[in-house]
């Protein structure tokens, strides 16, 4: 997956591009441990159907296989730089900035309530993760 037209039209990366784009709504509203499972499956679908992920390596002049590593990393950027407007974004994942705002907030509670971790204060508040404490928040914040 280079960059640039020439690049752009290989069949690998096209193939790639239609597997990010099948799954972008998934893994925008996913947790953190659920998009690095889907990044992997991506590469892993990849490598499986005979692609490769290619780096290249401007002071070589030349282009070298890249890691499984270096692979999921590619994919997870693939998805973090849609061509999407913010408008769009913010259409599209209306309450992405007030998940993101209340889990920062909670975890600061949560260090000055004195727990060790996010986890066991939403045990603590009878929240199964955070994702079900948000659901309940934001029932809350629009009745």
């Amino acid at each position: 997956a280079g960059r640039g037209k020439f690049a752009n039209e290989w069949p690998g990366n096209r193939m790639l591009r239609r597997q990010i784009k099948k799954r972008m709504n998934e893994y925008h509203n996913s947790t953190i441990p659920t998009k690095t499972e889907i990044a992997r499956t991506i590469v892993k679908e990849v490598v499986q159907d005979g692609g490769k992920f290619w780096k290249y390596l401007g002071t070589q002049q030349a282009w070298k296989e890249m890691t499984e590593k270096g692979a999921h990393d590619r994919v997870t950027q693939a998805f973090r730089t849609p061509k999407m407007t913010c408008a769009q974004k913010r259409a599209l994942y209306p309450n992405a900035q007030a998940k993101t705002s209340l889990k920062k907030k909670t975890e600061k509670e949560a260090e000055t309530q004195g727990f060790s971790s996010l986890e066991q204060y939403m045990e603590f508040l009878g929240c199964q993760d955070f994702e079900e404490y948000f659901e309940i928040y934001m029932i809350f914040k629009t009745a």
